[in-house]
């Protein structure tokens, strides 16, 4: 099965992420995985380079959270962003764009905190971050971000 062309990184808002540059890592719960997201001119209704920023946003405060598992392996986080924050929350869903494809889920997407990241790349006709996310569950496990905090923002210890 081909890979998807285009992807969703789903926060604050959903951003078109032309490709994953990388290989799709394995969404093993509890487990940080790193995503190559390409962005680049491509007919989007919102030009490549701000999509590149809004992702880049999470980026800025990634380190203001704590996460882990729980003693039964359930995953678990807490937020602590300043009010300055570009972003509400560094829960964020990635998945491929068209539905469709995650049916069969091969593709399904993930819920995961976004952990850490590099701006790796900066060409002029194309941008390029390292997203790190640690992995809070599979897409179809929660209806929405809300469902996600509700069930895993409250630390175990």
């Amino acid at each position: 099965m081909a890979t998807p062309d285009t992807w969703e990184f789903t926060g604050d808002t959903a951003v078109v992420v032309n490709s994953i540059r990388s290989t799709i890592p394995n969404r093993t719960l509890g487990k940080k995985v790193t995503y190559t997201l390409g962005f680049r001119p491509s007919g989007q209704s919102v030009p490549y380079d701000e999509r590149y920023l809004a992702v880049r946003d999470y980026l800025t405060v990634a380190d203001r959270a704590s996460y882990g598992l729980a003693h039964e392996g359930d995953p678990w986080y807490q937020e602590r962003l300043p009010a300055s924050s570009p972003v509400t929350s560094l829960v964020v869903s990635i998945a491929p764009a068209d539905p469709g494809l995650a049916t069969a889920g091969v593709w399904e997407g993930l819920w995961g905190l976004v952990t850490g990241g590099d701006d790796t790349n900066r060409l002029s006709n194309r941008f390029q971050l390292d997203v790190e996310v640690f992995v809070l569950g599979s897409l179809g496990d929660y209806a929405d971000r809300a469902a996600v905090a509700a069930a895993l923002s409250n630390s175990p210890l």
